[in-house]
């Protein structure tokens, strides 16, 4: 394993580890730094993805606990590069934009992170042409793995459009710099969409397997049945006949009655 791939490894257990903060009232979150403060996030993040609902439910409260606190942080907190990049990662998670714009504001970070916030900032706000021309020529490998995920995420979507098979890639990094956690589970379900789009079905049928196999017990499950549902659909309709082995394949890992209802919208009789 290289030191990259430890890298990574070492922070998604750390992460998956952590003491939950949440639900432990606000003294748990004040004496905290941004960086340990946005781990909670990530806390819940996880424990979403392995099926607790309830998780689900209180992370927005959460994300607006946690806003309160970054704002009220001393300013000097934001000199140090892993409070800053928490707040590019709390603002890609569903933070509110208005913590990063302080920070920015502010001006102390360094400039690499001032200009991830830029990015992220521009892309919640929905300027994808600043955002796309702020953070495209950012290598992903080279920032710390927990923010590395989020921005592999944004450059696909900002690609996806023109470029389907780059924004494919671009999410097959993300899953590999952030496994098993949010990011990797919706890096998986975008790119579906995607290999449902340019009509890959080893693409579609391999990603599928994997979501599966790695995150039947998410809480997010319910869509990607549905999406699958429709791009199974998708595939009966338009593959060759060379190819329907491995559709067939792919919906045997469906439950009985799934597999009834996907065969007859297929084949009507």
């Amino acid at each position: 394993m290289n030191l990259w791939a430890k890298r990574v490894l070492g922070l998604a257990l750390a992460v998956i580890c952590a003491s939950p903060v949440f639900g432990q009232g606000g003294a748990r979150l004040e004496s905290k730094q941004p960086f340990e403060i946005v781990r909670s996030i990530q806390a819940i993040q996880d424990q979403i993805v392995r099926g607790n609902v309830s998780a689900k439910a209180k992370l927005p409260k959460l994300i607006e606990q946690i806003s309160d606190r970054l704002l009220a942080a001393d300013r000097e907190v934001w000199r140090d590069a892993k409070n800053a990049r928490a707040a590019v990662i709390y603002t890609l998670s569903g933070g509110q934009a208005r913590v990063v714009r302080k920070v920015i504001e502010i001006g102390l970070s360094p400039e690499p992170e001032i200009i991830l916030m830029r990015g992220a900032l521009a892309y919640v706000e929905g300027r994808e042409a600043d955002a796309k021309k702020i953070l495209s020529g950012i290598d992903v490998k080279t920032l710390s793995p927990a923010a590395a995920g989020h921005i592999a995420m944004i450059q696909s979507a900002l690609v996806a459009k023109e470029n389907p098979g780059e924004a494919i890639r671009l999410l097959d990094l993300a899953r590999i710099l952030a496994p098993g956690t949010l990011v990797e589970e919706t890096a998986l379900r975008r790119e579906i969409v995607l290999a449902d789009e340019i009509t890959d079905i080893d693409k579609f049928a391999f990603l599928s397997s994997e979501y599966i196999w790695r995150f039947r017990s998410s809480a997010y499950f319910e869509s990607f049945r549905q999406r699958f549902v429709a791009s199974a659909i998708h595939f009966g309709l338009t593959i060759k006949s060379t190819e329907f082995a491995a559709l067939e394949e792919l919906v045997g890992q469906v439950d009985s009655a799934g597999q009834l209802r996907l065969y007859l919208l297929i084949y009507p009789v």
